[in-house]
């Protein structure tokens, strides 16, 4: 997604609410920070090489608004960002490569698990509605008339037996 240098909380407030599906990664760093040097390769890389990850860099001298609303007490330290969230979803401190790495895969992979749930959410409530108006057009057609009381019966006894098929299976 890009690796993007931070100058103002408005720039970093507007970065984090224009990525909806994608994760973002707050870099806070400084110019004489050792570790900072090491890591930072590294962190330019999964901006630039990444189309689902966005990284902020913030320098804590340069823009200390940002590092002060974030509670930044040491560097670099990693603030992790999803769904438009101001609020971080997790936090790292430190340069190490294999930890960043690692909370970077599972917050990856808890955001696939959340979209494929909602996607099978769609899924069952698209199926639902559709049984739902063929029952409606059976019991119409069966009864010549609406009786609610029926068609609620066999509405709840179908969508039942579709919500236990739907959970059964594996989309």
């Amino acid at each position: 997604m890009g690796f993007t240098i931070i100058n103002s909380l408005d720039e970093f407030n507007e970065a984090i609410n224009t990525q909806n599906n994608n994760l973002v990664i707050a870099y806070f760093t400084a110019s004489w920070c050792g570790p900072c040097k090491v890591i930072s390769p590294i962190v330019k890389n999964i901006g630039e090489h990444n189309d689902h990850i966005s990284v902020l860099k913030i320098d804590v001298d340069e823009c200390e608004e940002v590092s002060s609303h974030c509670n930044i007490q040491c560097m670099p330290t990693f603030n992790f960002y999803r769904n438009c969230n101001l609020e971080p979803c997790d936090t790292m401190s430190g340069a190490d490569k294999q930890k960043l790495l690692t909370t970077i895969e599972n917050i990856l992979n808890d955001m696939e698990r959340e979209n494929t749930q909602q996607e099978q959410g769609q899924v069952q409530g698209q199926v639902q509605g559709q049984v739902q108006g063929q029952v409606q057009g059976q019991v119409q057609g069966q009864y010549g008339h609406h009786d609610n009381s029926i068609y609620n019966q066999e509405y709840d006894n179908i969508n039942e037996k579709i919500h236990n098929m739907t959970f059964n299976q594996n989309f």
